[in-house]
């Protein structure tokens, strides 16, 4: 009876965890995306990213996990929250981490922005 309630909370447990796909890749960050988080509300998307440091950053941390909305019709972008932490995908020690949005900006062409609108505004 123990070994069915562990593989049945296993199974269930395996469906909540992210799923990390490589979105984008610059010569300093690789973005990773996870499908599985996007909230859709018309043109608006809420979805999980994580952006991958290739070097370590001034203040110690090599990945940094945010919340983000997107307006898919503005192709507009905010981070709702971000964490920073000392390994690569958000593992290790949270160095900061902040719960207050920012503000609206437009996402200019060939930046992370756009890849990350461009990415899960795909998703319908």
């Amino acid at each position: 009876m123990k070994k069915l309630i562990l593989v049945c909370f296993l199974l269930f447990a395996n469906s909540a965890w992210a799923v990390w796909l490589k979105i984008g890749e610059s010569e300093a960050t690789t973005i990773y995306g996870d499908p599985n988080s996007v909230r859709v509300d018309g043109p608006l998307r809420k979805a999980w990213a994580i952006e991958d440091r290739k070097t370590r950053n001034s203040d110690g941390s090599m990945s940094v996990r945010m919340r983000y909305e997107m307006n898919c019709k503005t192709e507009a972008i905010r981070v709702l929250s971000a964490s920073t932490y000392s390994e690569s995908q958000a593992e290790g020690k949270i160095i900061a981490s902040s719960d207050e949005a920012t503000a609206w900006k437009p996402a200019a062409p060939n930046t992370t922005e756009a890849v990350i609108i461009r990415s899960f505004c795909a998703i319908p």
